[in-house]
């Protein structure tokens, strides 16, 4: 598996990207309550930060409005 994979944890939001990435937000590792995010690519065990993503040559930083 490529990358750093996330910290176990608990309490977690799922969710499923197409057929092969799982998207992990937030959650409790035993200690703290995490806000963080993680993309799993399942098709070639790639594992992701949103900050990863952002910051990746070519990708579009998201502005939210207002």
């Amino acid at each position: 598996m490529a990358g750093v994979p996330p910290p176990a944890r608990s309490n977690h939001t799922m969710l499923s990207h197409g057929p092969e990435r799982l998207i992990i937000f937030g959650g409790f590792d035993g200690f703290k309550w995490r806000d963080d995010m993680h993309v799993l690519d399942v098709g070639n065990g790639e594992t992701m930060t949103a900050q990863d993503i952002i910051l990746a040559p070519g990708s579009v930083p998201f502005v939210p409005p207002g």
